[in-house]
C-alpha cells in the first residue's frame, strides 16, 4: 500500500468533495500549491501510488509437493563372512 505526506504549510485545499454509492466512493481534493518543487513532489507520488495499483497480481506460484525420498536399502553382510 503506497502512501504519502502532504505539507500543508506549502498547499492551501481549494475545494473537496466526496461521491458514495454502492460500488464505493470517489474523493476529489483540489489544491493550490505554490511552490514548484512541492508540486513536483506531490505529484511523484501520486504517480507512485498509480503505479503500485496498476501492477499485476503476482501470479500463484505452482507448488508442487515433492515425492518423499526412496528408502535406504540397508543389507547385512555379516552373515556372509
Amino acid at each position: 500500500m503506497t502512501s504519502f505526506y502532504l505539507d500543508l504549510a506549502h498547499a492551501r485545499v481549494k475545494s473537496y468533495s466526496a461521491v458514495s454509492n454502492k460500488a464505493g466512493a470517489v474523493l476529489k481534493i483540489e489544491l493550490s500549491i505554490c511552490d514548484p518543487l512541492r508540486l513536483g513532489m506531490v505529484l511523484e507520488a501520486l504517480a507512485e501510488a498509480q503505479r503500485d495499483q496498476n501492477k499485476p497480481a503476482p501470479a500463484p506460484r505452482n507448488r508442487t509437493v515433492a515425492a518423499p525420498p526412496k528408502p535406504l536399502l540397508l543389507t547385512d553382510d555379516r552373515a556372509r563372512r
